[in-house]
């Protein structure tokens, strides 16, 4: 169709001829028409809704009505300069700022302004979107960025930052400052009898057992997992950090009841204090974990740091030349999670997460050995053998009839130093024949903004090949979200701790409904992790999750129980209704 053609269809003979008033109706944001004597000539309904006024109110109002009076001196001054010069500088870029509505309320928007010639002076066009919901949703972000959502201690973030502090008070004025790590023994037996969520419950209640026995100038946070820090301030005695350790311990000492069985918890803990044992937070927290470790040994106990101590560093030094020789020896292992479809119920990816078999020691704890990995720098080499070892799985399961599956993969921070990654990438995307939409590359958000521009630099090389990129763990590691709108992304994953307590908190609830508008919004992907019950899969259906991962479909597997769901299809079409 030529555009002569075009313009003669009796389509467009229509919309010429409909009311300039309705086609502003049928646009999904704001719009105010202002003249420049600053009235307000016009405004849609969806503006009136923004501020909260009757359809025809604001018509003949000047547009101050709508701006609080601390905004309104600086607007008349930008609003006469650009009255006598209204084409010198841009317009058009979006403006976050602060509206009034007609109840009084400040109304957070984004505005953007954009002149129009007519024959009788100059209009300007006034889009507004509301920001109220991206607004809360930072605020929620902010407020647990600095604390543990499963138990509301600080977090390990605020509590080095509480050490820093306490031993500046320390050296100011002579006194001492210690750290106490406390490490719970054999937990990952918790675990597998009351599964992850009744292990939740557990760490919570230990937490509430701690803070009992705390003693005043001390502050307790949950460093993740089972591990738990106290920092002691302004202490007289270097004796009173282990008086404190040794009520911590016989605070656990009483049996635990969850689900109506009992049992008991012991815990390990280590100590250091300020300036025998460091002189910066670093410096004490390691040395708090060295004796943490040496108190692993015995169980129920606490230990001092001693300098000389050696064990922990040759059994770190022994699992580094072991890890060396993983990869040669052919000791990794992968299992895959799947990724599920809450609509259909069709399994649409799978995470790949590393494993290692040691000969002698078993499976080892990925939260023992990829610290580690990532510490020395073997993380860039296992995470290109899982790479390759993934995508070739892919394209088994494929050759063997099997329904294709996005892989995901999870990097690290050695990553933004090695930007090769993207040819690595390229050149296996190459060699396999593996569709760019099958790979799934995940970054944490805490990652991420450790070097914004780095991260960026890598994001768009590897955006350029056509891969998902995804960004891993979101909400808990920054409180602004105005750094989405620079990474070229296509997909969030919600981070476990917000979906646990769903259907019990409305605050999680209200800050994953929050997250998935948000994305939506900026037309991205969104991955629930850590769903174990029907309740919480209802739920973010209902909300418009796009994919569903955690133990309720499947725990991670070996390859070949992968490949019997994928052959089974055992979720297709799970009756959301029912749930």
């Amino acid at each position: 169709m030529t555009p002569e053609s075009l313009t003669e269809s009796p389509l467009i003979q229509s919309l010429s001829q409909l009311d300039w008033e309705v086609l502003l109706e049928a646009v999904p944001e704001g719009v105010l028409l202002v003249d420049g004597q600053g009235r307000i000539l016009h405004s849609n309904r969806e503006c009136e809704r923004i501020f909260r006024y009757e359809p025809g109110e604001l018509t003949g109002q000047p547009v101050e009505a709508l701006i609080p009076a601390s905004l309104r001196g600086s607007h008349e001054v930008h609003r006469n300069r650009y009255a006598e010069r209204p084409y010198n500088r841009p317009m058009g870029q979006p403006l976050e700022t602060v509206g009034l509505g007609k109840d009084g309320s400040e109304v957070p928007v984004e505005i953007c302004l954009s002149p129009l010639q007519t024959p009788h002076g100059v209009v300007v066009v006034t889009g507004v979107r509301d920001a109220t919901f991206r607004r809360n949703a930072e605020q929620m972000l902010c407020a647990m960025a600095t604390v543990d959502p499963l138990t509301g201690l600080p977090n390990k973030a605020l509590i080095l930052d509480r050490l820093q502090q306490s031993i500046g008070v320390a050296r100011a004025y002579r006194r001492y400052a210690a750290m106490i790590l406390l490490d719970l023994d054999h937990f990952k037996r918790i675990n597998e009898s009351f599964t992850h969520g009744g292990g939740d419950r557990i760490l919570a209640l230990v937490a509430e057992r701690l803070a009992e026995v705390l003693p005043e100038d001390a502050t307790l946070a949950r460093m993740g997992g089972d591990e738990f820090a106290v920092v002691m301030r302004d202490l007289a005695d270097v004796h009173e950090a282990p008086k404190t350790a040794r009520l911590l311990l016989e605070a656990l000492e009483e049996p635990f009841l969850l689900d109506e069985k009992e049992f008991v918890l012991t815990a390990s803990a280590g100590i250091s204090v300020y300036p025998h044992d460091g002189e910066d937070a670093e410096s004490l927290v390691q040395n708090a974990e060295t004796a943490m470790y040496r108190a692993k040994q015995v169980r129920n106990s606490y230990q001092h740091f001693a300098p000389d101590a050696t064990s922990r560093a040759a059994e770190r030094l022994a699992l580094e030349n072991s890890l060396r020789k993983a990869i040669e020896q052919d000791e990794l292992l992968i299992h895959y999670q799947p990724q599920v479809s809450p609509e259909d119920g069709r399994i649409v990816g799978a995470e790949a997460l590393i494993r290692w078999n040691h000969p002698d020691l078993g499976l080892v704890s990925p939260a023992q050995f990829i610290p580690l990995a990532e510490e020395t720098g073997l993380i860039v080499p296992i995470t290109e053998w899982v790479l390759e070892k993934a995508s070739q799985q892919a394209l088994d399961w494929q050759e063997a009839g099997l329904q294709p599956v996005r892989i995901a993969i999870n990097l690290s921070a050695r990553h933004l130093k090695h930007l090769e990654l993207a040819e690595t990438v390229r050149n296996l995307l190459s060699e396999k024949g593996l569709a760019p939409q099958q790979l799934d590359l995940e970054l944490t958000e805490s990652l991420l903004m450790e070097n914004l521009d780095v991260a960026v630099e890598l994001l768009e090389q590897l955006n350029g090949l056509n891969v998902r990129l995804s960004i891993d763990d979101f909400g808990t590691g920054y409180s602004s979200l105005s750094y989405l709108k620079r990474l070229p992304i296509q997909a969030l994953k919600i981070d476990r701790t917000f979906i646990r307590d769903l259907d019990t908190d409305r605050s999680s609830e209200a800050i994953v409904r929050a997250i998935i508008d948000l994305a939506h919004h900026l037309d991205l992907k969104v991955v629930a992790e850590g769903v174990e019950e029907e309740q919480q899969l209802a739920q973010l259906a209902k909300l418009g999750c796009d994919e569903i991962q955690g133990f309720f479909y499947s725990r991670p597997v070996p390859a070949a129980q992968f490949a019997d769901l994928l052959s089974q299809d055992p979720f297709r079409r799970q009756p959301l209704g029912a749930l």
